[in-house]
């Protein structure tokens, strides 16, 4: 009787956590994608594809070691996990892992403008740091969430003594606040009110809009993390980003989002999310986890973004991953723009 009823709750574990993963690695074909426990599981595809690569060969082994129809369950859960690990294999691969520099990456056209952001890990990193790997990759944008307003005007001064000169802006207080460098060649910028009783209010996002109105509005993002307390702020937060995607929106977003292109597949619009296109997904490197970095980049989730309204063409994206051990769990993703009206 106890192996009859040890051995029915195994094939009911068994049987249910299959169908946990396979939902997991394609959320948004269930609606799932910002569900309670599929939100946390499914940001990790890398993770659940090895995690079912391994429960494939476990199975198999079981399947060949059993006699007669003791065999048939695990032969069958063996073909619908590697199923699941090759499908989500094959949606990371889509998605890109090659971070290398691509063609026209080091391009300085009329118009372009280039995109760093890097979630420093409440002041973990350097300003110094932060400053070089700017200048590096040209940026005229910095979106920094968890950097002080201190060391944000720090790395903006080391950047304007090496001859990128940039203004600091920062919302929220102390090492969680969210820092934006704007360089002074896309005009003035200042910072406004997320809105009064809005959203963003509850996160540490920046938004700065140019002051003579000549140029994009950018928005430096931190939501909140999907903590299962929280999932209802994050949800509001995401929503809020998308409507400040709207059609025709000359908008530029780059942070941590805390969500994965899956987490927005139900605020798409014309782009990934509202009408803001992925320059990550534009340039195949959205299958780059970002966070944290003690993982792989393809075991990593990728919830640190560059995004851009219709407006703006992606010339080239990367994840940069030579900076694991700087200091901050996030690694920094960068993007060059360009107008869709250049010449």
């Amino acid at each position: 009787m106890l192996k009859t009823i040890g051995g029915v709750i195994v094939i009911v574990l068994a049987t249910a956590g299959t169908i946990v993963i396979g939902i997991a690695v394609l959320p948004q074909l269930f609606g799932l994608s910002q569900a309670q426990g599929f939100t946390q599981i499914s940001a990790f595809r890398g993770l659940i594809v090895t995690a079912a690569a391994v429960a494939t060969i476990l199975c198999v082994v079981a399947a060949l070691v059993r006699r007669g129809s003791r065999r048939v369950l695990p032969a069958i859960l063996a073909v619908v996990l590697a199923g699941v690990s090759v499908t989500g294999a094959v949606v990371i691969a889509g998605r890109g892992i090659d971070d290398r520099p691509t063609a026209g990456e080091s391009t300085d056209l009329p118009g372009q403008v280039t995109v760093l952001t890097w979630n420093t890990l409440r002041d973990g990193l350097e300003p110094g740091t932060i400053a070089a790997v700017a200048i590096r990759e040209g940026a005229d944008v910095v979106s920094l969430p968890e950097t002080s307003a201190a060391t944000a005007r720090t790395a903006a001064a080391a950047m304007t003594a090496a001859g990128r000169p940039m203004v600091a802006h920062t919302g929220g207080t102390g090492v969680s606040a969210t820092s934006l460098l704007v360089s002074t060649g896309l005009g003035e910028y200042a910072v406004r009110e997320t809105g009064a009783g809005g959203a963003l209010d509850g996160s540490e996002t920046v938004v700065a809009e140019p002051v003579l109105g000549d140029g994009p509005t950018i928005v430096a993002v931190h939501t909140t993390a999907p903590l299962p307390s929280r999932l209802g702020d994050w949800r509001a937060q995401l929503a809020e980003l998308a409507a400040i995607c709207g059609p025709g929106a000359d908008v530029i977003l780059a942070g941590d989002f805390n969500a994965t292109l899956d987490h927005l597949s139900p605020l798409r619009g014309a782009g990934d999310l509202g009408s803001c296109h992925d320059a990550g997904a534009n340039s195949a490197v959205a299958g780059l986890g970002t966070w944290p970095v003690q993982l792989p980049p393809v075991l990593g989730a990728p919830i640190d973004h560059v995004m851009a309204g219709s407006g703006w063409v992606t010339i080239a994206a990367r994840v940069l991953t030579e900076f694991d051990d700087s200091g901050s769990d996030h690694r920094p993703v960068v993007a060059t723009l360009l107008p869709r009206t250049a010449p």
